[in-house]
């Protein structure tokens, strides 16, 4: 579970975080506040970088397991193998995201 979770949940994650920070940038013009956009991208890095976790944590403990029975097919070690590194490139998109709000004002004008 905790594989497909990286595998699915976290990229949808990252597009979550662009389509709420395009969402907000209008409210944060108005009230000429970034705080709802920082809080956007931060909730989302976290909830990225838990994911990460899990699915670290579930290849190691494959890992072992594998060790013991070989019989682990070789499709569920290739999916646990990937799962960490696409956590981990939805955590890099949200911050390369994140990094125009601190760059960049709200209002263009």
């Amino acid at each position: 579970m905790k594989t497909w979770l990286a595998l699915i949940v976290a990229p949808l994650v990252a597009l979550f975080d662009q389509a709420t920070a395009f969402a907000l940038v209008g409210w944060a013009c108005a009230h000429q506040s970034t705080l709802p956009l920082h809080l956007a991208h931060a909730l989302c890095l976290v909830i990225t970088t838990g994911i990460a976790m899990a699915a670290w944590a579930s290849r190691r403990e494959s890992t072992e397991i594998a060790a013991q029975s070989p019989e682990v097919s070789r499709q569920r070690r290739f999916l646990e193998r990937i799962a960490p590194p696409v956590a981990l490139i939805a955590m890099l998109v949200i911050a390369s995201m994140w990094i125009p709000t601190w760059l960049i004002a709200s209002c263009s004008a």
